[in-house]
């Protein structure tokens, strides 16, 4: 069943997602896309995130550019974070 909702903006940019759909997907980890003017929303499971996606970013990328930017993420979300480099 499709649902809809109307969101809000807030001045600062921020949206809230209803609190029922939030609890549905047990997640607090989102990824959203722009394209042709459209915004797509789509929760990432278990806490990961989508660090890389060779598609999405422009092609492979050298392995110590992954290195930087896997370091990045820790220091960004501190040393119990998953960080993965799987595209979903």
């Amino acid at each position: 069943m499709q649902e809809s909702a109307t969101l809000k903006m807030f001045g600062t940019g921020q949206v809230t997602i209803p609190k029922k759909w939030r609890e549905k997907l047990g997640t607090k980890d989102f990824v959203a896309t722009f394209e042709d003017d459209e915004i797509t929303i789509n929760p990432i499971g278990s806490g990961w995130i989508n660090l890389f996606n060779a598609e999405r970013d422009g092609g492979p990328i050298d392995g110590r550019e992954l290195l930087v930017a896997l370091e990045k993420e820790l220091k960004k979300h501190g040393p119990n974070r998953k960080v993965s480099k799987k595209s979903k």
